[in-house]
């Protein structure tokens, strides 16, 4: 379990991270993530039995009434 502040309030899927010369993250040159774009999409609900059983797992684990 993570406490509310560490818990990321938006993703960025990305092909690969971006390195700098010594191997590590560039962190300067991961994009921003889109305000509320995450917010805006609409509900999709799950299409098959396996799905009912992921959203139904993650609805537990992060206390949401509906997750898509």
């Amino acid at each position: 379990r993570l406490p509310e502040y560490m818990v990321p309030s938006a993703f960025v899927v990305l092909e690969a991270l971006p390195l700098n010369a010594n191997g590590k993250v560039d962190r300067k040159a991961l994009p921003k993530p889109e305000a509320g774009a995450e917010r805006t999409r609409q509900y999709v609900a799950p299409r098959t039995k396996t799905e009912e059983v992921l959203t139904s797992i993650w609805a537990q684990v992060l206390g949401a009434t509906q997750v898509g």
